[in-house]
């Protein structure tokens, strides 16, 4: 049996809106998701691998633009 409480109902129509977005403008869905994904790595290298006491903001940018640049932008011309 499926459940059609008003939550799932709710939940379902909120990731047919995403994937509706997502089709109409897929290079900045790609754009974003990418830089916040390697944004959040750097941020993860720097203080909990390398344990930074303040972190390397122009490394951090430098990862941001590779991010939206090449992976984001760049790759979705790629594949």
């Amino acid at each position: 049996h499926r459940f059609n409480s008003p939550s799932t109902v709710q939940s379902q129509a909120m990731l047919n809106m995403a994937a509706a977005w997502s089709r109409r403008r897929p290079i900045l869905l790609a754009c974003t998701s990418t830089t916040v994904k390697t944004v959040a790595a750097d941020l993860l290298v720097q203080k909990m691998v390398e344990r930074r006491e303040t972190l390397d903001t122009k490394r951090t940018l430098a990862f941001a633009i590779f991010g939206c640049s090449w992976m984001g932008a760049g790759q979705y011309f790629v594949y």
